[in-house]
């Protein structure tokens, strides 16, 4: 496709309206709202629920202790109420303990905030029968689940809306932007308008807002790589089989840690973490000499991170696996992922 670069609308025009249709459409959603990050998304969606009366200011919003920390900090900067609810052994919510914290909670709880983390997901027929029957908002944290599904549908179309990200390590990325995704015609509205600094029309402001447009050009990238999503993810597939196929009896051994995967999930890897012993700083320093994209995972779980100035109750398996996961990147060639596997298990091997 060649586009006219004198006929682009660097403030989000006909070429973004083209990516929010065509990526809803691959997600199983009706509308779309492009903006220029995950994190902006995320925001947008609450400032969108609180114009709608469907959340409050004193409402408290759950989120996972275990996640990157825009899942918090959007929720922090409309200062609400947070309930940490720690993860399962699918790195995602434990919906057995958020049961238990809704059945013990003394506050208000407007929303979940439920992180898709890696592209995996708990069991979300649990957590819809959850949600139900207390009442909640659920809000999918799908930055990082493009492609993945659950018992065949698409993660990010079964909250009331959910938030993905187009960054630079994405498998859909635009550089930098995100979007949102909706079924309700008046969420989608709503993001429309804050998105755009709260202004109806041109000259027309109704509400507070932020200046979180993507532009044309992004939107261009973003077509781009759409088209080769589902490549993209297969080859991502195809290196985690081989991750875990390589790495499994070191977990039979108790040496290292593996995300598990659910029977009725397909998740899109964006990354494959392990969980390992030993100095991981070390192990990946190692790691790196044969691809510069291993990396430390999230080293700081939710509920302790610095800006909270509070004390939160403990949260076992968030908190170990700040301390002992790594990433290993699926956007190699598997030559080079096979390498990377062989390599942990001869440095885990010998501890």
């Amino acid at each position: 496709m060649v586009w006219n670069m004198k006929i682009l609308d660097f403030y989000g025009g006909s070429i973004v309206s083209e990516f929010e249709k065509r990526f809803s459409e691959y997600i199983g959603v009706k509308y779309g709202v492009a903006t220029n990050s995950g994190t902006s998304s995320l925001h947008t969606i609450l400032r969108v629920l609180q114009e709608m009366k469907k959340v409050g200011k004193r409402d408290a919003i759950i989120v996972p202790t275990y996640s990157f920390v825009s899942t918090l900090s959007i929720v922090k900067e409309e200062n609400m109420p947070v309930i940490f609810v720690d993860v399962d052994e699918t790195f995602s919510i434990d919906p057995n303990l958020l049961e238990t914290a809704l059945e013990n909670s003394d506050k208000k709880i407007g929303a979940l905030l439920m992180a898709h983390l890696y592209g995996n997901t708990s069991n979300m027929d649990t957590i819809q029968k959850i949600v139900e029957d207390y009442g909640l908002l659920l809000i999918e944290d799908a930055c990082q689940a493009h492609g993945a599904e659950w018992a065949g549908r698409k993660l990010g179309s079964y909250g009331l809306a959910s938030a993905f990200s187009f960054s630079a390590s994405k498998p859909l990325t635009t550089g930098e932007g995100g979007m949102i995704l909706t079924n309700n015609p008046d969420i989608h509205n709503w993001a429309r308008i804050i998105r755009q600094n709260g202004k109806e029309s041109w000259d027309k402001y109704v509400c507070l807002g932020y200046n979180y447009r993507m532009t044309d050009l992004q939107a261009i990238l973003g077509l781009h790589n759409l088209d080769k999503l589902d490549i993209i993810i297969d080859h991502n597939r195809a290196v985690a089989e081989l991750y875990y196929n390589t790495l499994k009896n070191l977990e039979k051994k108790g040496k290292l840690k593996l995300m598990k995967v659910l029977p009725k999930c397909n998740p899109s890897w964006y990354k494959f973490p392990v969980g390992v012993e030993g100095d991981r700083y070390k192990i990946v320093s190692i790691l790196r000499e044969i691809n510069k994209n291993v990396e430390i995972g999230y080293n700081v779980p939710l509920h302790k991170m610095p800006f909270l100035q509070q004390e939160e109750d403990h949260h076992p398996e968030s908190e170990w696996l700040a301390e002992h996961l790594i990433n290993l990147p699926t956007s190699v060639k598997l030559k080079t992922a096979k390498l990377i596997a062989e390599k942990l298990v001869e440095i885990l091997e010998v501890q």
